[in-house]
C-alpha cells in the first residue's frame, strides 16, 4: 500500500523528470540563447526586432499562423499584463482603431493563469511556453495514472501529448491554453464520478472555471464535447452510482461556469456585438473538401503527414510561390507521430480483454476513429456540422483532442508491450509495422500516379457521398 508521503514523492520525481525532459528537447531555447517568439523577430512578417529586444535570436518561423501570433497575440498579452500590474483591469485596448474591448475578446484568453507572466522580461517569454508544455505533460501523466497504469507507460502518454504537433507547432497561441487543461479535466471528471465527495466537486468546478478562461470559444465546445463524451461514456460503464454521478458533474460544472461569470457574461455581451469571422456550414468542411487557396489536396496527403509531418519536406504556414506543394498547416495544425501512432495499435494484439483498464483503450481508439473521420469528412460522423452551434465550429481546433485520444492510446500500448511475452510482442509489432507500411504505399501511390503532384489532383468530398472516389483516390486508382 503506497502511502502519501511515498506518493508525492513518486509525483515529484516524475515532474522533474518531465521538467528536465521538456528542457532537454528545448535545449537551445532553454539554454542556448533562441527564441520560438514570433513577437521580437519574425523574417518576412515583421521588420526587425520590435519591444527593444536583444540578445536572442528568433529559432524558427515555421509555425502556425506567424503573422497573428507576432504582431497581435504576444502585444495583447503584453498589454493586458502591463494593465494588470499598473493596478488597473485590462478592459479597453486603446491602441486598436479608436478602441476595442480587451478582456471581453475571447481572441486573447486575457485571465488565463498562464498568460499572467508575461510581466517577465520578454527574453524569458519562451519559458511560459515551455511551462504550459509541463504542465499538459503533469496532468496527462496524473490521468492516466488515475485509469491505473504504470509509471512508464504513463510517463509515455505525457510525452506523446505534451510534444504531440497540436502544442509544440503552435507556441503562445491562446487556444492551446484549453489544450493543455485536457487531460485536467478528463482527471477531475473521472475523479468526481468515482467519489462525488465535496473535495472532488470543488475540484472539477475549479478546473472548469480556469478551462472556460482560455476563452476561445470553437476549442472550447470542442473540448467540452470531447470531455462530456467520457462523461458519458464512464457512467454507462459504471455498475453503480450513476444518478448520483451525473447529478454530482453537472453541479460541478455549474458551480464552475458561475466562477467564471465575471468573465462569461461580457464576453456574451462582445459576441452579441461581432461578427464571425466564418459563417454557418464551416462546421461541414473537412480535410476532403479544403485545401490551401488555390490548390486541392486529396485526404491522403494529410493522412501522411499527420503521422510524419516532414514527410514531403519542409512545412510552411503561408503557401508562398515556392512552395505550392507543401502541406498548409493553416488546415490542420498538429500532428500525432510514427510511433505514437504505433503504440496505439499494439493493445489490439497484446491487449487483455478481460483487463477492466482496457475500456479506456477502446475510449481513446474509437474518439481517435471519430475525430478522424469527422477531419476527412466522413458520414455520417461530419454530419455534426449541421447541429446549431456546431455548424460555426472550424474542426481544425480538434486536434488537441485528437492528440488526446492517441496519446492516451499509446499508454496502454507501452503498458500491454510491458506485460506481455516477448516472443507475442514481436508478432504484433511485424502486424502492425506491415499495417503501417501498407497505408503508407497506398499513400504514395496516389501522390505518384498524378503528374502534378497533389495541386493537380480534385477534391473528394465524402461529405456528399462520394466514399467510393475517395477510396480509388487514396489507392491512386482512377
Amino acid at each position: 500500500m503506497t502511502t502519501v508521503n511515498e506518493q508525492s514523492r513518486e509525483y515529484l520525481k516524475v515532474a522533474v523528470i518531465l521538467a528536465v525532459t521538456i528542457l532537454l528537447v528545448y535545449g537551445d531555447v532553454a539554454f542556448m540563447g533562441y527564441t520560438l517568439s514570433l513577437a521580437v523577430d519574425n523574417e518576412g512578417v515583421l521588420v526587425g526586432t520590435q519591444y527593444g529586444y536583444t540578445g536572442r535570436r528568433a529559432y524558427s518561423s515555421t509555425v502556425l499562423d506567424p503573422l497573428s501570433t507576432g504582431g497581435q497575440i504576444q502585444p495583447a498579452l503584453q498589454l493586458i499584463v502591463q494593465r494588470l500590474y499598473s493596478g488597473h483591469f485590462p478592459l479597453w485596448n486603446p491602441y486598436q482603431g479608436t478602441g476595442v474591448p480587451l478582456a471581453a475578446d475571447p481572441t486573447w484568453s486575457t485571465y488565463f493563469p498562464t498568460n499572467l507572466l508575461y510581466f517577465i522580461p520578454n527574453g524569458y517569454w519562451d519559458y511560459v511556453e515551455l511551462l504550459k508544455l509541463w504542465v499538459a505533460a503533469m496532468f496527462s501523466y496524473l490521468l492516466l495514472k488515475r485509469f491505473g497504469l504504470s509509471n512508464a507507460a504513463s510517463m509515455g502518454g505525457a510525452f506523446a501529448y505534451s510534444l504531440s504537433g497540436a502544442l509544440i507547432v503552435n507556441p503562445f497561441v491562446p487556444w492551446t491554453d484549453i489544450a493543455i487543461m485536457t487531460p485536467a479535466l478528463l482527471l477531475v471528471v473521472k475523479r468526481c464520478i468515482d467519489n462525488t465527495s465535496r473535495q472532488s466537486l470543488v475540484l472539477t468546478s475549479v478546473v472548469v472555471s480556469i478551462t472556460l478562461l482560455g476563452a476561445h470559444i470553437e476549442t472550447l465546445v470542442i473540448q467540452f464535447l470531447f470531455v462530456g463524451w467520457f462523461a458519458i461514456f464512464e457512467i454507462i460503464t459504471r455498475q453503480t452510482g450513476r444518478i448520483k454521478s451525473l447529478f454530482g458533474l453537472l453541479s460541478s460544472v455549474v458551480l464552475g461556469l458561475g466562477v467564471a461569470a465575471f468573465f462569461l457574461l461580457p464576453v456574451f455581451e462582445y459576441l452579441l456585438g461581432s461578427a464571425f469571422a466564418h459563417g454557418a456550414g464551416v462546421g461541414l468542411q473537412s480535410l476532403s473538401t479544403t485545401g490551401s487557396p488555390g490548390i486541392n489536396l486529396n485526404p491522403a496527403f494529410y493522412w501522411v503527414t499527420l503521422f510524419v509531418p516532414y514527410f514531403f519536406g519542409f512545412f510552411q504556414a503561408y503557401p508562398y510561390a515556392g512552395l505550392r506543394n507543401v502541406f498548409f498547416w493553416d488546415i490542420f495544425p498538429g500532428y500525432v507521430g510514427t510511433t505514437v501512432f504505433f503504440l496505439s495499435l499494439l493493445p489490439l494484439f497484446l491487449g487483455s480483454f478481460r483487463d477492466p483498464r482496457m475500456k479506456y483503450y477502446w475510449f481513446f481508439l474509437v474518439s481517435e476513429i471519430l475525430i478522424l473521420m469527422k477531419n476527412f469528412g466522413v458520414p455520417p460522423v461530419n454530419w455534426i456540422g449541421y447541429l446549431p452551434v456546431l455548424t460555426f465550429i472550424n474542426w481544425r481546433y480538434s486536434s488537441s483532442i485528437l492528440a488526446m485520444s492517441f496519446a492516451g492510446a499509446c499508454a496502454f500500448g507501452l503498458e500491454s508491450a510491458r506485460r506481455t511475452s516477448k516472443r507475442r510482442a514481436w508478432v504484433a509489432v511485424f502486424v502492425v509495422a506491415i499495417l503501417i507500411i501498407a497505408g503508407l504505399c497506398a499513400s504514395l501511390a496516389s501522390r505518384n500516379s498524378h503528374p502534378q503532384g497533389w495541386a493537380g489532383r480534385d477534391h473528394i468530398d465524402l461529405s456528399h457521398g462520394n466514399w467510393r472516389s475517395a477510396v480509388m483516390g487514396w489507392l491512386g486508382v482512377r
